[in-house]
């Protein structure tokens, strides 16, 4: 019903944005100028600047208006979908009544002493905003649990979903760095979650459709950070073919040092020379990929895929 459309945001009423919605929500509000029963014209500025966009239109009500001369604000309450916002531009906002945006569905199960939350939100899908939009739930809700603290290693299993691709695997264990400018825990996980999806998103090939994300964290309380500190190896000159004892000497935070025996197989093809053993963490056996990925370097968002299941997971030691 047009007329009945026209009603719902009449010039004068309030008109969200409905960037997120579900168990966090995130809105932007301004003052609805025009509606026709099918247009709505709002804001009189823009809202982010975006251009075409794809975003649920929702009701408002002001419930009340924070003075300040610095920066006043209002206390809004977002009520229902009644279209879709299709355009963000210098001089307004435009949105078509009825029908429903296309969001990516996130599901977030947070374990940690011994209970199990899950929490379930919708999140609108632009190359820009999205990564930033998920890293900033993701910190918020690690941050704002109970069992949240300095100390804290998070555990983290999850999976992207795409339309016309594999799946994109998630796994990676996270703690807080040493020294006073380091990263909170939450905040550093939440930026590398957030990477992955930036890399699919800004890839200069393909328009990638997410139909789905889940992610499994868990929260250990304790620092589960170690550091190389020796490596010992049984000869200095082997043969293509012949096996290889060392040992790893690896001291972790505020522990005491132990020891990982690793043998290795030399490559029979390996040629005269020397040879060279790396042992690292995840980020330094992933440099090389990381580089390429952020060079935009790779040719097609299949190959992109690809790469990212390939990566190797944090909290083992690779040799």
């Amino acid at each position: 019903d047009p007329e009945a459309l026209k009603r719902a945001l009449p010039p004068g009423s309030s008109v969200s944005a409905v960037l997120m919605s579900g168990d966090r929500t995130v809105t932007g509000t301004c003052t609805v100028t025009y509606n026709d029963g099918h247009r709505v014209l709002g804001c009189g500025h823009h809202l982010l600047k975006f251009g075409k966009i794809e975003i649920p239109m929702a009701r408002a009500e002001v419930i009340t208006v924070l003075g300040s001369s610095l920066a006043p604000f209002k206390i809004i309450n977002t009520t229902d979908v009644v279209g879709v916002l299709r355009q963000d531009r210098h001089n307004g906002i435009l949105g078509v009544l009825g029908g429903a945006a296309s969001m990516i569905p996130v599901e977030a199960t947070l374990r940690a002493g011994g209970t199990s939350r899950t929490y379930r939100f919708q999140v609108f899908q632009n190359p820009k905003f999205t990564p930033f939009m998920l890293m900033f739930v993701f910190f918020d809700t690690l941050f704002s649990v109970n069992q949240y603290g300095d100390e804290a290693t998070y555990r983290l299993n999850g999976s992207i979903q795409l339309e016309g691709f594999p799946e994109v695997k998630l796994e990676n264990l996270y703690a807080a760095g040493e020294g006073p400018a380091a990263l909170p825990g939450p905040m550093g996980l939440s930026f590398w979650i957030s990477e992955r999806f930036s890399r699919i998103f800004n890839n200069s090939y393909e328009t990638p459709k997410i139909t789905g994300v889940k992610m499994d964290i868990e929260v250990i309380p304790e620092r589960r950070t170690a550091a190389i500190e020796h490596v010992w190896v049984e000869k200095t000159e082997v043969r293509p073919g012949e096996k290889l004892n060392m040992k790893v000497f690896l001291r972790p935070y505020r522990g005491e040092r132990f020891v990982k025996d690793v043998e290795m197989t030399v490559p029979a093809t390996a040629p005269k020379g020397d040879l060279r053993i790396l042992f690292s963490d995840a980020e330094m056996v992933n440099r090389s990929h990381n580089m390429a990925l952020a060079m935009n370097r790779i040719p097609g968002l299949n190959q992109i895929v690809a790469l990212l299941n390939r990566e190797r997971a944090n909290g083992r030691l690779y040799v």
